[in-house]
């Protein structure tokens, strides 16, 4: 009985040459999927990019069209305030409305000089350095003197309130005997905050009626009042200067600081 033998090739090991370029080949396709998403990713990026920018020109051409301006801390009182007086309309309210008083305080205070009229004074010369940074105190200064005068903002903050009276207290002063100090009091035209960073005489509110004039006697306080109809919300600006025609032996040279814990001295609504 024969046998034959089978042909077959000898065993031959796999070649480091073709193990590198197997491995060669693999590491190439990994990079260019890397490549890939990099590029989609970058591409993608470019296109949120340029949606942004759109929007902020569609957003900018939009509110020029229709007369608006973008809104920033000089436009921020355009918008309506919110009301802490929700439901107060229901509420039964006794009739006649019994009249109750509080004080307001201003809360817009700063100098204007008609000698110079581009000057803006510095709303916040109080101002100080502490260990926890920039300190504003509430105390407002108020100056009367020659052709500085003082503008004072309120806004009436009460429930229903149609009856505001301005007032302004003033302590005893040590003037010379017979000297009489006299200030003007005018209403301006104007409605909103003021920006106090630029506030000027050529930037005031123009005068649209003068409400009366403060004669402080030597030696006695001085108590001046003035009544005049308000809204809910709504800013009343006036002016503290010195009058056009100075009586003789009078003097027109004011200067105090608006404490919120006393009424007196200061202007209070």
């Amino acid at each position: 009985m024969s046998s034959s033998s089978l042909n077959r090739e000898p065993y031959r090991p796999v070649s480091t040459d073709e193990d590198d370029q197997g491995l060669s080949t693999s590491e190439h396709l990994e990079h260019g999927l890397t490549i890939s998403y990099q590029s989609a990713v970058l591409w993608i990026c470019i296109a949120c990019t340029a949606m942004n920018v759109f929007t902020l020109y569609l957003n900018s051409w939009v509110n020029h069209r229709d007369g608006n301006f973008a809104l920033n801390r000089k436009t921020i009182h355009t918008l309506r305030r919110p009301s802490q007086y929700i439901g107060f309309d229901t509420i039964t309210r006794p009739s006649p409305p019994i009249a109750r008083n509080f004080t307001n305080f201003p809360f817009g205070v700063a100098q204007i000089n008609a000698d110079e009229p581009f000057k803006i004074f510095d709303a916040h010369s109080t101002r100080f350095m502490s260990l926890s940074g920039t300190v504003y105190p509430e105390d407002k200064k108020v100056v009367v003197v020659n052709k500085v005068s003082t503008i004072m903002q309120f806004r009436a903050i009460d429930y229903g309130m149609e009856i505001c009276e301005l007032q302004i207290n003033l302590p005893l002063m040590s003037t010379p005997a017979g000297e009489i100090k006299v200030i003007s009091i005018y209403r301006l035209e104007s409605s909103v905050p003021l920006d106090l960073e630029t506030l000027s005489y050529m930037t005031s509110p123009r005068r649209i009626g003068r409400l009366g004039e403060i004669r402080a006697l030597p030696s006695q306080e001085t108590h001046w009042h003035r009544r005049m109809s308000c809204t809910l919300e709504e800013v009343i600006t006036i002016e503290l200067s010195c009058p056009q025609d100075i009586p003789i032996n009078s003097r027109c040279n004011l200067e105090w600081s608006q404490h919120k814990e006393e009424a007196t001295p200061g202007n209070i609504l």
